[in-house]
């Protein structure tokens, strides 16, 4: 485990100042078009140590490829920034268990992660996503909205690393990160689309604020009684 930086405040500020949005290293090729349709919102918990992580995702593709996608646990290597390797470890009906190895890049350090995952899919549509095993503690649920010719995903987790994250700026970079990795994953449902023509504005220019989910968004404000409810998702879809 790296030892904690101290000193780190004005490190951070040249680095923030030197950032913009991102080092450009395995950024997608459409991460400029579909930048403005990716929202990440970051926010502390009570205790301090974890974090409730939303993104909000739309575009003008089909519910099926943008499914495909974020389920080809397989494949995120290849399109996933920072996902090094991820493992099938079982796969059965309505659930699957994956082992996740990936880096966090905080500062100039990187901690390698590793979880083992549950995901299960819930009769009303939506993945829960459990974390078993790991250095990194994931609880979340995601949900994809398609009405044929856009698709809008929102995915809401509570994560808890069992290193150090420096206040302020380690949101930040989580949050740089997070939405990276999201570009990625666009990119990768772009490429997949046969058909990139769609009627109407062009994709580029789509806003989060034109489609709306079909849930509430007080999931921050409701974060407590959230994991109690996908507690009860995943008793009443059984083993």
């Amino acid at each position: 485990m790296a030892k904690r930086v101290s000193g780190w405040m004005p490190l951070a500020a040249a680095l923030i100042a030197s950032l913009g949005l991102g080092s450009g290293e395995g950024m997608a090729t459409h991460a400029v078009d579909i930048a403005d349709a990716i929202t990440v919102n970051t926010a502390r918990v009570a205790d301090g140590k974890a974090l409730q992580i939303g993104v909000a995702l739309v575009l003008s593709i089909k519910h099926e490829v943008v499914w495909d996608v974020l389920n080809d646990y397989e494949n995120m290597p290849r399109f996933v920034p920072d996902i090094l390797a991820v493992r099938l470890i079982s796969a059965g009906a309505g659930r699957k268990r994956v082992e996740i190895e990936g880096v966090a890049r905080l500062l100039f350090l990187e901690y390698p992660t590793r979880t083992i995952l549950e995901v299960m899919y819930l009769p009303d549509g939506s993945i829960t996503l459990n974390s078993v095993a790991g250095n990194l503690t994931i609880h979340g649920v995601v949900r994809v909205h398609g009405n044929g010719t856009y698709t809008r995903v929102d995915y809401q987790v509570r994560m808890t690393p069992d290193f150090w994250l420096p206040p302020l700026i380690g949101d930040f970079l989580i949050s740089r990160q997070v939405k990276r990795q999201f570009e990625g994953m666009a990119s990768e449902m772009h490429r997949r689309a046969d058909n990139r023509q769609v009627e109407g504005r062009a994709p580029g220019r789509l806003r989060l604020s034109d489609t709306q989910p079909a849930w509430g968004n007080s999931w921050f404000a409701d974060s407590e009684s959230e994991m109690p409810n996908l507690a009860e998702s995943q008793r009443a879809a059984g083993p």
